[in-house]
């Protein structure tokens, strides 16, 4: 958070509203309550609330309170009248509230248009598979999760209208990050054994350091969500490094934050994200200089032999394989039952919520072998596919993979164009970053269930939307047709 703080100055532009002080004012609890997991989930809730009545006058502070969420607790509830509601769905609902009615002025461009288009496709196709396979009450459910993320995909371009706009909210965005990172650190290195802090408590998930193994979550609800979190923030500020958006003074501060984010994430012992993280980074270096491009790939060669040299000294979680760790062991067998499911159901798939019941019964098609490994064939039954493309398919047809696969090479390609068009090295620098991160959660997504519990998707979609809109003020018509 020092590091953030610091790197203010360097990138402040000229501010027609200054950041909001008001929702950080919970912080100052913190002495009173403690850093309990109720006492923090207090606090994070008003500082989300607290965010939202800031954007009653600049609607832009929405994504304050999104990003909020989205870092931290996802799967809070609130008891409103004796109606529980996430706050997620909260925040979402309230936004569109505060930000929609100024959507029809809004600039999106052809992309963005197509982009909406594509987006409401994919949320029509999903809610017709489960309205066809899924009872009323799941429908409306997924539905609810579904629609928070267009709203967020929707709103991102309406409030980013310009580079301070993206700048306010990055700082905003980087605050959090940070607290989280800090938190993960705090929670790896425990004092007298026990963490310094605790986890945010929710519905969903048993978010004990101890029960995780001793694995960083940081301020999310366990140590993949906090690694999906570190990824979509950490590439943007190398991006930022990259293509040196700010002074040279301060890029030793954005530096040490990024090293410290880095350094969360291997706390984490996420195996995917180090898979998702090196080719982001190889990809974003070929949109870089070829004297830029070599260095950078050099730097990631060493890196990560260095990373998995380390890995192997110390026997971490990392070297584990499907011949000794139960949660690789488990991957092939799921992934072998949701291929067949979706081969036998191509047109609307099966429904987002039958692979539990039905998983069982397609054992007798997996290798024998696979099945004893690591006693994986309990798996059935008992998970999700934790394959993203897997899960699409089986559970919504093929016509809906397809759709949501668009949907990513679009959002690739927005990121792509508007860093080649941008002359602004902040935002160059944040397409270049964001153009990584989404290829860091395309790969994750072949190890984990991200659509179906982050908005991540949505967010990068919604931001490349806006780059592109901004990118468009010094046009160049080629790069509109380039789909």
């Amino acid at each position: 958070m020092t590091a953030a703080t610091m790197a203010l100055p360097a990138v402040a532009q000229p501010q027609p509203f200054p950041l909001p002080r008001l929702p950080f004012l919970p912080l100052l609890a913190l002495p009173f309550m403690g850093t309990d997991p109720e006492s923090i989930d207090r606090i994070i809730v008003a500082m989300e609330l607290l965010f939202l009545v800031c954007a009653v006058r600049q609607p832009i502070w929405v994504l304050g309170a999104l990003m909020l969420s989205e870092l931290t607790v996802r799967n809070y509830f609130l008891n409103l009248g004796g109606l529980h509601i996430s706050t997620r769905l909260f925040i979402a609902l309230v936004s569109a509230l505060i930000v929609l009615p100024r959507l029809p002025k809004a600039e999106f461009g052809q992309r963005g248009r197509s982009m909406v288009l594509i987006a409401g496709l994919l949320l029509g196709l999903m809610t017709l598979a489960n309205a066809v396979s899924s009872n009323a009450s799941y429908l409306a459910q997924y539905f609810r999760y579904t629609l928070t993320g267009f709203i967020a995909f929707l709103i991102i371009p309406v409030v980013l209208k310009s580079r301070d706009d993206v700048m306010r909210i990055g700082i905003v965005v980087l605050l959090i990050g940070m607290a989280s990172t800090v938190v993960a650190l705090m929670q790896h290195y425990a004092f007298r054994g026990a963490p310094i802090i605790a986890t945010v408590p929710n519905d969903v998930f048993d978010t004990g350091v101890e029960a995780w193994g001793g694995r960083a979550l940081g301020l999310a609800e366990n140590p993949i969500y906090l690694t999906n979190d570190l990824l979509l923030l950490v590439l943007p500020l190398v991006g930022v490094l990259l293509t040196k958006a700010v002074p040279e003074k301060w890029r030793w501060h954005i530096g040490i934050s990024a090293v410290l984010m880095f350094g969360a994430l291997y706390f984490t012992q996420t195996r995917s994200w180090i898979v998702g993280a090196m080719p982001a980074l190889v990809a974003m270096a070929f949109l870089l200089s070829p004297r830029m491009r070599k260095d950078v790939l050099v730097l990631v060669l060493v890196v990560g032999v260095a990373f998995w040299a380390y890995s192997e000294h110390t026997g971490s979680r990392y070297t584990l394989g499907p011949s000794n760790d139960d949660s690789a062991a488990t991957r092939p067998v799921l992934w072998n039952v949701g291929l067949d499911i979706a081969k036998e159901n191509p047109l609307l798939g099966v429904g987002h919520d039958k692979f539990l019941e039905i998983s069982p019964e397609y054992a007798s098609r997996v290798d024998r072998t696979l099945l004893r490994q690591q006693n994986a064939g309990d798996a059935l039954g008992r998970f999700e596919p934790h394959n993203d493309y897997l899960n699409i398919w089986l559970s919504f047809g093929t016509l809906a993979l397809a759709i949501y696969l668009l949907m990513m090479w679009c959002t690739l390609s927005n990121f792509r164009d508007a860093f080649k068009r941008l002359s602004d090295p902040l935002l160059r620098g944040i397409a270049l970053g964001s153009l990584g991160a989404l290829i860091a959660l395309g790969i994750n997504s072949f190890f984990h269930n991200f659509f179906d519990s982050v908005l991540t998707l949505w967010i990068l979609a919604g931001l490349s939307v806006a780059l592109m809109t901004l990118a468009s003020k010094d046009p160049q018509p080629e790069l509109e047709q380039a789909w």
